[in-house]
Protein backbone atom coordinates (compact mmCIF):
# COMPACT_ATOMS: atom_id res chain seq x y z
CA UNK A 1 0.00 0.00 0.00
CA UNK A 2 1.14 3.41 -1.13
CA UNK A 3 1.22 6.52 1.40
CA UNK A 4 2.36 10.03 1.17
CA UNK A 5 3.12 12.57 3.48
CA UNK A 6 -0.15 14.62 2.40
CA UNK A 7 -2.27 15.66 4.96
CA UNK A 8 0.20 15.31 7.45
CA UNK A 9 1.40 18.36 10.05
CA UNK A 10 5.14 19.93 9.45
CA UNK A 11 5.64 19.16 12.59
CA UNK A 12 5.19 15.21 11.89
CA UNK A 13 6.54 15.81 8.43
CA UNK A 14 9.97 17.30 10.26
CA UNK A 15 9.59 14.45 13.17
CA UNK A 16 10.01 11.85 10.85
CA UNK A 17 12.67 13.13 9.29
CA UNK A 18 15.00 13.44 12.35
CA UNK A 19 13.90 10.18 13.77
CA UNK A 20 15.42 8.47 10.50
CA UNK A 21 18.29 10.99 11.15
CA UNK A 22 18.98 9.60 14.74
CA UNK A 23 18.69 5.87 13.98
CA UNK A 24 20.64 6.01 11.08
CA UNK A 25 23.32 7.34 12.30
CA UNK A 26 26.98 5.92 13.25
CA UNK A 27 28.54 5.87 16.73
CA UNK A 28 31.24 8.44 15.68
CA UNK A 29 29.19 10.79 13.55
CA UNK A 30 27.16 14.27 15.05
CA UNK A 31 24.06 14.95 14.37
CA UNK A 32 23.09 18.42 14.85
CA UNK A 33 18.82 19.60 15.18
CA UNK A 34 18.01 22.98 14.59
CA UNK A 35 14.66 23.59 16.27
CA UNK A 36 13.29 19.95 16.43
CA UNK A 37 10.01 21.91 18.59
CA UNK A 38 9.00 23.38 15.43
CA UNK A 39 5.10 22.89 14.56
CA UNK A 40 5.22 19.71 16.85
CA UNK A 41 2.92 19.33 19.82
CA UNK A 42 4.70 19.73 23.53
CA UNK A 43 3.90 16.20 24.50
CA UNK A 44 5.98 15.41 21.42
CA UNK A 45 8.84 17.30 22.08
CA UNK A 46 9.23 15.47 25.51
CA UNK A 47 8.94 12.46 23.87
CA UNK A 48 11.46 12.96 21.27
CA UNK A 49 14.19 14.34 23.70
CA UNK A 50 13.53 11.52 25.61
CA UNK A 51 14.80 9.28 22.60
CA UNK A 52 17.81 11.59 21.76
CA UNK A 53 18.99 11.31 25.15
CA UNK A 54 18.95 7.45 24.76
CA UNK A 55 20.52 7.78 21.45
CA UNK A 56 23.24 9.86 23.02
CA UNK A 57 24.32 7.28 24.84
CA UNK A 58 26.75 6.28 21.92
CA UNK A 59 25.78 8.90 19.22
CA UNK A 60 26.98 12.91 20.18
CA UNK A 61 23.84 15.02 19.44
CA UNK A 62 23.27 18.81 19.35
CA UNK A 63 19.90 20.69 19.73
CA UNK A 64 19.86 24.52 18.88
CA UNK A 65 16.05 25.27 20.53
CA UNK A 66 13.94 27.68 21.87
CA UNK A 67 11.85 25.25 23.82
CA UNK A 68 11.90 24.99 27.50
CA UNK A 69 10.82 21.45 26.83
CA UNK A 70 13.74 20.56 24.80
CA UNK A 71 16.33 21.32 27.79
CA UNK A 72 16.97 18.14 30.02
CA UNK A 73 18.20 18.88 33.52
CA UNK A 74 19.00 15.15 34.05
CA UNK A 75 21.24 15.26 31.06
CA UNK A 76 23.28 18.32 32.01
CA UNK A 77 23.93 16.84 35.67
CA UNK A 78 25.41 14.13 33.56
CA UNK A 79 27.88 15.83 32.28
CA UNK A 80 25.62 17.11 28.69
CA UNK A 81 25.99 20.85 28.34
CA UNK A 82 23.67 23.74 27.78
CA UNK A 83 24.51 26.99 26.74
CA UNK A 84 22.98 30.13 25.63
CA UNK A 85 23.67 32.22 22.49
CA UNK A 86 22.72 35.98 22.79
CA UNK A 87 24.18 39.15 20.94
CA UNK A 88 25.78 42.12 22.66
CA UNK A 89 28.24 45.40 21.03
CA UNK A 90 30.76 42.44 20.07
CA UNK A 91 28.41 40.30 18.40
CA UNK A 92 26.87 36.39 18.57
CA UNK A 93 28.23 34.97 21.95
CA UNK A 94 28.46 31.20 23.69
CA UNK A 95 28.31 31.03 27.55
CA UNK A 96 27.37 27.29 29.20
CA UNK A 97 27.22 26.27 32.78
CA UNK A 98 29.81 24.82 34.66
CA UNK A 99 30.55 21.98 37.06
CA UNK A 100 29.14 23.88 40.02
CA UNK A 101 26.05 24.62 37.96
CA UNK A 102 25.88 20.82 37.52
CA UNK A 103 26.06 20.66 41.70
CA UNK A 104 23.21 23.11 42.12
CA UNK A 105 21.37 21.36 39.46
CA UNK A 106 21.76 18.03 41.52
CA UNK A 107 20.45 19.38 44.90
CA UNK A 108 17.04 21.07 42.72
CA UNK A 109 16.77 17.65 41.34
CA UNK A 110 16.55 15.77 45.20
CA UNK A 111 14.02 19.00 46.10
CA UNK A 112 11.03 17.26 46.74
CA UNK A 113 9.66 20.36 48.47
CA UNK A 114 10.35 22.72 45.65
CA UNK A 115 10.34 20.53 42.01
CA UNK A 116 9.51 24.02 40.76
CA UNK A 117 12.55 25.37 40.95
CA UNK A 118 14.11 24.44 37.57
CA UNK A 119 10.84 23.87 35.99
CA UNK A 120 9.29 24.63 32.74
CA UNK A 121 8.60 28.32 33.87
CA UNK A 122 12.27 28.47 35.35
CA UNK A 123 13.80 26.98 32.13
CA UNK A 124 11.76 29.29 29.92
CA UNK A 125 13.83 32.36 31.01
CA UNK A 126 16.82 30.62 29.72
CA UNK A 127 15.98 31.89 26.32
CA UNK A 128 14.79 35.48 27.85
CA UNK A 129 16.41 38.71 27.77
CA UNK A 130 17.97 40.25 30.85
CA UNK A 131 15.54 41.79 33.77
CA UNK A 132 14.61 38.94 35.43
CA UNK A 133 13.91 39.24 39.23
CA UNK A 134 15.04 36.50 41.61
CA UNK A 135 12.57 36.30 44.40
CA UNK A 136 12.80 33.63 47.59
CA UNK A 137 9.56 31.58 46.44
CA UNK A 138 6.24 31.18 44.69
CA UNK A 139 4.30 33.54 47.33
CA UNK A 140 6.16 36.42 45.72
CA UNK A 141 5.77 35.62 42.23
CA UNK A 142 1.95 35.78 43.35
CA UNK A 143 1.95 38.57 45.66
CA UNK A 144 4.27 41.10 43.98
CA UNK A 145 1.71 41.85 41.41
CA UNK A 146 -1.07 41.94 43.72
CA UNK A 147 1.05 44.75 45.51
CA UNK A 148 1.85 46.63 42.69
CA UNK A 149 -2.23 46.76 41.82
CA UNK A 150 -2.65 48.22 44.90
CA UNK A 151 0.19 50.67 44.62
CA UNK A 152 -1.54 51.75 41.13
CA UNK A 153 2.10 50.78 39.95
CA UNK A 154 3.03 48.82 36.53
CA UNK A 155 2.76 45.70 36.90
CA UNK A 156 5.14 44.12 34.55
CA UNK A 157 8.04 43.16 36.24
CA UNK A 158 9.73 39.69 34.77
CA UNK A 159 10.10 37.48 37.82
CA UNK A 160 12.05 34.15 37.74
CA UNK A 161 9.99 30.86 37.57
CA UNK A 162 7.67 30.45 41.04
CA UNK A 163 10.78 31.50 42.57
CA UNK A 164 14.67 30.09 44.02
CA UNK A 165 13.18 27.84 46.62
CA UNK A 166 14.66 30.11 49.23
CA UNK A 167 16.35 32.84 50.25
CA UNK A 168 19.78 30.25 50.26
CA UNK A 169 19.04 29.21 46.71
CA UNK A 170 18.52 33.61 45.02
CA UNK A 171 22.13 33.42 44.35
CA UNK A 172 22.80 30.18 43.40
CA UNK A 173 20.12 30.83 40.13
CA UNK A 174 21.95 33.81 39.84
CA UNK A 175 25.68 32.39 39.60
CA UNK A 176 23.72 29.90 36.49
CA UNK A 177 22.06 33.31 34.63
CA UNK A 178 25.28 34.49 35.04
CA UNK A 179 27.02 31.31 33.59
CA UNK A 180 24.34 31.47 30.99
CA UNK A 181 25.65 35.49 30.00
CA UNK A 182 22.64 37.65 31.78
CA UNK A 183 24.31 40.73 32.52
CA UNK A 184 21.50 42.11 33.96
CA UNK A 185 19.51 40.08 37.09
CA UNK A 186 17.83 41.22 40.14
CA UNK A 187 17.30 39.59 43.59
CA UNK A 188 14.22 40.41 46.03
CA UNK A 189 14.73 38.83 49.74
CA UNK A 190 12.42 39.29 52.70
CA UNK A 191 13.37 41.71 55.36
CA UNK A 192 14.43 38.79 57.89
CA UNK A 193 17.66 37.72 55.48
CA UNK A 194 19.48 40.58 55.65
CA UNK A 195 22.34 38.80 55.97
CA UNK A 196 21.71 36.58 52.39
CA UNK A 197 21.36 40.18 50.88
CA UNK A 198 24.43 41.60 51.60
CA UNK A 199 26.34 38.82 50.76
CA UNK A 200 24.20 38.55 47.21
CA UNK A 201 25.18 42.64 46.59
CA UNK A 202 29.21 41.69 47.73
CA UNK A 203 28.98 38.85 45.00
CA UNK A 204 27.16 40.05 42.19
CA UNK A 205 26.73 43.61 42.24
CA UNK A 206 30.74 43.71 39.92
CA UNK A 207 28.16 42.07 37.21
CA UNK A 208 25.77 44.57 37.09
CA UNK A 209 23.22 42.65 39.33
CA UNK A 210 20.98 44.50 42.43
CA UNK A 211 19.74 43.51 44.97
CA UNK A 212 16.18 44.79 47.08
CA UNK A 213 14.69 43.77 50.84
CA UNK A 214 11.73 44.42 51.89
CA UNK A 215 10.81 46.40 54.97
CA UNK A 216 8.92 43.26 56.18
CA UNK A 217 9.97 39.63 57.32
CA UNK A 218 8.18 38.34 54.83
CA UNK A 219 5.82 38.90 51.99
CA UNK A 220 2.41 37.95 53.62
CA UNK A 221 1.56 37.56 57.57
CA UNK A 222 2.09 33.74 58.48
CA UNK A 223 0.82 32.48 61.88
CA UNK A 224 2.95 30.92 64.62
CA UNK A 225 3.50 26.91 63.68
CA UNK A 226 5.64 25.50 66.64
CA UNK A 227 8.52 28.28 64.95
CA UNK A 228 8.27 32.01 65.55
CA UNK A 229 5.49 33.93 63.64
CA UNK A 230 6.53 36.51 60.97
CA UNK A 231 4.52 40.11 60.02
CA UNK A 232 4.50 40.33 56.11
CA UNK A 233 3.44 43.61 53.96
CA UNK A 234 0.04 42.26 53.56
CA UNK A 235 -2.34 40.93 56.06
CA UNK A 236 -4.21 37.51 55.58
CA UNK A 237 -6.49 38.82 53.01
CA UNK A 238 -3.38 39.65 51.09
CA UNK A 239 -3.98 43.43 51.52
CA UNK A 240 -1.16 45.94 51.90
CA UNK A 241 -1.13 46.89 55.19
CA UNK A 242 -1.77 51.39 55.87
CA UNK A 243 1.68 51.65 57.17
CA UNK A 244 3.62 49.57 54.40
CA UNK A 245 2.02 52.37 51.86
CA UNK A 246 4.82 54.47 51.85
CA UNK A 247 6.93 55.84 49.17
CA UNK A 248 9.68 54.24 50.32
CA UNK A 249 8.47 50.98 49.57
CA UNK A 250 6.92 52.51 46.12
CA UNK A 251 10.36 54.10 44.89
CA UNK A 252 11.63 50.07 45.42
CA UNK A 253 9.06 48.78 43.75
CA UNK A 254 9.33 51.38 40.82
CA UNK A 255 13.20 50.73 40.50
CA UNK A 256 12.53 47.45 40.56
CA UNK A 257 9.94 47.95 37.71
CA UNK A 258 12.32 50.04 35.87
CA UNK A 259 15.51 47.58 36.18
CA UNK A 260 12.98 44.75 34.57
CA UNK A 261 12.19 47.26 32.07
CA UNK A 262 15.34 45.68 29.72
CA UNK A 263 13.43 42.05 29.92
CA UNK A 264 11.46 41.27 26.45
Amino acid sequence: MFHNSDGLGEGIVSLLFIVDALFEAKPDELIVIDEPELSLHPQLQIRLLNEILELTKTIQVVISTHSANMVSIEAAINGGEIARVFENEKGSVIASIDDTCREYFKSYANNIYNPHILGNDARSCFFAEDGFIITEGQEDVLLIPKILDQLELPNNIALFGFGAGGASNISQIAYILHCLGFSYIGALFDGDKEEEYNQFNHDFAKYGYKAWIIPADDIRDKPSMNREAKLGLLDNHNHLKSHYNTPELKDMLSEMTDFSSHHK
